[in-house]
This record gives C-alpha cells, sequence and structure tokens, in this order.
C-alpha cells in the first residue's frame, strides 16, 4: 500500500500506481481517498446481479447498473 500526498500527485499518477497497489491520498496528513485498481473480470461480477445475490449483495435498478452503480448498505 502506498501513500501520496494529494499536492504532489495527480489523478493520473494514482490510477497509474493503483494497478500494482492501493494509493492511499492524505490531505494534511489524514487519509482522504483510497484508489484501488480492477480489472475487467472484477466489473463484469460487480455488474452481474446473480453474482451479487449470491454473495449477499444488494443492487440498484438496471439504469444504476448500467453505470456501474451499486447500492451499498
Amino acid at each position: 500500500m502506498k501513500t501520496v500526498l494529494i499536492e504532489q500527485t495527480n489523478l493520473d499518477s494514482c490510477v497509474n500506481e493503483a494497478q500494482r497497489e492501493h494509493v492511499i491520498v492524505t490531505r494534511q496528513g489524514k487519509p482522504t481517498a483510497l484508489v484501488t485498481g480492477i480489472d475487467e473480470e472484477q466489473l463484469d461480477l460487480g455488474n452481474n446481479d446473480s453474482f451479487l445475490e449470491a454473495n449477499g449483495g444488494k443492487t440498484y435498478p438496471r439504469h444504476c447498473q448500467s453505470r456501474g452503480i451499486r447500492k451499498v448498505d
């Protein structure tokens, strides 16, 4: 896991690094964001109703799912 200061990074750099390891972005010494990479398989599973329901996940209506948005309790 890598930690970077928000003042010393940019989104492109964080996303590139997140493909290898989680990136914690800090502001004034406090964590403010976690950037984590995903691959195609994770993206497909995250949008698969059967997989989510089988694993206890809740889903949003279809118009949200098509945008990769999932309900989090």
